[in-house]
């Protein structure tokens, strides 16, 4: 089944100088399309009845840093409509160089069991000094804009039918396909109500496959290049190009490139976005800041309503800490008092005084704490517990006293009996001895 559509394909051929000159031009041998499959999957047919097409069609080509060649660039802007349109008004857009003469200048070839379409085509010596130059050490590759307007699947690849031929576009050295991964679609209305897109894809058609052998510019990750976006969060990443959010909802567009190691980035350009609602005849567009504006007053007032609330919460907090810390303090000074006290009052009640150090394991840091965080059925209880243990360890003193008291007691009695029995002994020895004298 063929499926009408439009859908714009790039493919990749190659130029070389010719030695024709003609003072101002120079004429130049595009190897444009061929009828093998691509690398994208994709292949063109009838190619003699569309190779008249390409007469007229630009050449064109990009200049970045004083680079010859680049890719397929331009940007994308949005109308009124909601549609999406190419501009090619920035600096490093793609520019018209040369050009497609007559039908006479494209024919069919045949090489290695591929047709091809050929064509001879002519470069504005004048305004392309550099790019002629350049030609002259050496061939090109270029890449091809189709228009597809039908095309069927034989299984997993797309023929292409019936195409139109946009331009020609002269690649760097280096560069990869034209946005080869990429897509851009184009809303715009079939009859009444029906919507048909065009996408841009790249397809290679050439000889050999052309490797990206870009040694200074990379393509980064949207990761890579936050950090250099100090205040913005960045959107989108397409080639050089970066997108992005200022915290404030305006959206920019600014550039980034790493070359030698060194991330380059650009200047940020604040830019307007539309919004489609709908679609067809039945749409509208609306900026995007209509939108986001009602959004962002809605965002101010629920934080400066969130700064509000932590800001009390800090106070409450701060306050609350600032009792905790002078209640654990009372606490503290409560243990201590009541266990001197408690030694005092039991004192009071001894004829051998308990020295003050049955404390000391008592009112140590640690078992202050532990006694200051005591509660029972929520009430403070700490200072009685330690009066507990503190009565413990003086009945243990007491027990241990009064012990010692009667041991010695004991010896005190025995000592004297003995001692008393002795000098009785003597003594009644001592008179019986002077009366026998």
């Amino acid at each position: 089944m063929k499926t009408q559509i439009e859908k714009m394909i790039s493919s990749k051929g190659e130029l070389r100088l010719l030695q024709t000159e003609n003072g101002w031009k120079r004429a130049v041998e595009l190897w444009l399309l061929n009828d093998a499959v691509n690398e994208n999957s994709g292949r063109y047919t009838r190619l003699s009845e569309h190779r008249a097409l390409f007469a007229g069609t630009p050449i064109l080509v990009a200049y970045v840093d004083g680079k010859i060649g680049d890719g397929h660039n331009f940007e994308q802007v949005i109308e009124k409509d909601g549609s999406v349109s190419a501009s090619f008004l920035s600096e490093t857009a793609e520019r018209i160089v040369g050009y497609f003469d007559g039908e006479e200048d494209i024919r069919l070839e045949k090489k290695d069991g591929k047709t091809w379409i050929v064509g001879k085509g002519y470069i504005w010596k004048w305004y392309a000094r550099e790019l002629t130059e350049k030609l002259e050490r050496g061939k090109m590759a270029v890449s091809i804009e189709t228009l597809i307007d039908e095309y069927h699947m034989e299984g997993m690849t797309e023929i292409y039918d019936r195409y139109q031929i946009l331009g020609t576009t002269i690649l760097g050295d280096g560069v990869a396909p034209a946005v080869k991964n990429a897509n851009i679609k184009v809303l715009s209305a079939i009859g009444a109500d029906s919507l048909r897109s065009m996408a841009l894809r790249v397809a290679s058609a050439n000889e050999a496959k052309m490797k990206n052998k870009s040694k200074g510019v990379q393509t980064m990750k949207i990761k890579e290049l936050q950090k250099h976006f100090g205040g913005y969060k960045v959107l989108s990443v397409e080639g050089e190009k970066i997108a992005l959010l200022a915290d404030n909802g305006s959206l920019y567009l600014s550039s980034a490139r790493k070359q030698d190691g060194e991330v380059i980035i650009g200047a940020k350009v604040e830019v307007n976005a539309s919004l489609t609602l709908g679609e067809g005849e039945n749409s509208i567009s609306i900026p995007v800041d209509t939108l986001t504006e009602t959004l962002n007053h809605k965002i101010e007032t629920l934080t400066s309503d969130l700064e509000a609330e932590k800001s009390a919460k800090e106070k409450t907090e701060s306050a609350l800490l600032a009792m905790q810390t002078a209640e654990k303090a009372r606490r503290r000074k409560l243990v201590k008092d009541a266990v001197a006290n408690r030694l005092k009052a039991i004192n009071e009640n001894l004829d051998e005084k308990i020295e003050e150090t049955v404390c000391n394991s008592i009112l140590t840091d640690e078992r202050v704490v532990a006694f200051s965080d005591m509660e029972e059925n929520g009430e403070f209880c700490g200072d009685a517990r330690a009066c507990r243990e503190l009565d413990a360890l003086c009945m243990d003193r007491v027990i241990a006293n009064n012990g010692k008291k009667a041991n010695a007691a004991k010896k005190h009695f025995a000592w004297n009996d003995a001692k008393d029995d002795e000098d009785e002994s003597k003594g009644v020895l001592h008179t019986l001895t002077a009366i026998l004298d």
